[in-house]
């Protein structure tokens, strides 16, 4: 990991607030704007972790589908393809305009909010199933961004999330969460948990008390 990309991490790692964190972000969006690729072109090339986690989120996402950080949308889009109600949230402009894009241009819509996952604009019990993939080490507050996810899925349904298995070269990685402090942020919501090996990443599938 290069010294810039290192000092961008330390520099958004060390946002006082959520809301400063997201003002950061946005501010690197046109520096970082060519290294973006396409989830769905990364799953066309037959990249083993996109394609993992897409085929595992459509299998396992149940009812109505709350996908937390859903960064431009392809997986949102591909679970609504199966006829499920999907919503996508981000905090990121760019990420919301993605996953509109994503949206507007299927047969299959979903609909897209921009907020933070710390503070989702749901009731509560609104979802079957509330999805953080690769959400966690993103965002400012990962134990509250579970709290909220919990909060607005129904008792008995289902949270899926999953982490990457290091913090890894991309300088919005905020931090590394591993398997045992992801069941520890997990143990106050749920009666069960399935740890799963997706991809590249590691993670619970977790039925909510």
């Amino acid at each position: 990991m290069g010294l810039i990309s290192k000092v961008v991490r330390y520099w958004l790692a060390s946002s006082g607030t959520k809301e400063q964190l997201r003002s950061r972000m946005e501010s690197l969006v046109p520096l970082y704007k060519k290294k973006y690729v396409p989830l769905r072109d990364l799953a066309a090339q037959g990249v083993e972790d996109v394609v993992q986690r897409l085929d595992f989120l459509r299998r396992e996402a149940d009812g109505r589908v709350v996908d937390i950080g859903c960064y431009d949308g392809f997986f949102a889009v591909e679970i609504a393809r199966q006829g499920k109600e999907v919503v996508g949230v981000d905090m990121v402009d760019r990420c919301c305009r993605l996953a509109y894009r994503q949206s507007a241009g299927s047969i299959y819509p979903f609909h897209v909010v921009k907020a933070y996952s710390e503070g989702l604009p749901f009731r509560d019990g609104s979802f079957d199933t509330a999805i953080l993939s690769h959400t966690l080490e993103h965002v400012f507050d990962p134990a509250l961004s579970i709290k909220e996810a919990a909060r607005v899925t129904r008792p008995g349904g289902k949270i899926i999330t999953l982490v990457p298995p290091s913090l890894g070269n991309s300088p919005a990685h905020l931090r590394y969460v591993s398997v045992s402090s992801l069941r520890e942020m997990m143990s106050p919501y749920t009666v069960s948990d399935r740890e799963v090996k997706v991809g590249d990443g590691v993670g619970f599938v977790s039925v909510l008390r």
